[in-house]
């Protein structure tokens, strides 16, 4: 279970690695109103421009979900924010959500 001192958590379907990959590739690289500040193992900072606000995002691996023979990997994932509203913080998490959206219809 994520930190129980998040302002939001989820549950997401990525090992670590793709986790890293797909916050420092997609998602930022294509946001020019975003920092990303490397923040440790498991650990990121995303700067908004505009303002002096921060989303703080930590992960920690979980017990993976077995189904019949396929394992599938489970990361707990924390956001806290600072300086956003409740609705730039809804907003932030739409486009996050968009580019770790993964296909299946």
């Amino acid at each position: 279970m994520a930190e129980p001192n998040c302002d939001k958590s989820y549950e997401m379907g990525y090992t670590l690695v793709e986790f890293a990959k797909t916050l420092h590739g997609q998602f930022t690289k294509n946001q020019t109103d975003f920092t990303l500040i490397d923040s440790g193992k498991n650990h990121w900072k995303i700067r908004f421009s505009k303002n002096k606000a921060i989303a703080d995002i930590k992960v920690s691996e979980s017990t993976p979900r077995k189904i019949a023979l396929l394992n599938l990997p489970v990361l707990d994932v924390c956001f806290l924010f600072a300086g956003l509203s409740s609705q730039e913080q809804e907003l932030f998490l739409e486009r996050f959500f968009k580019y770790f959206h993964k296909g299946g219809g």
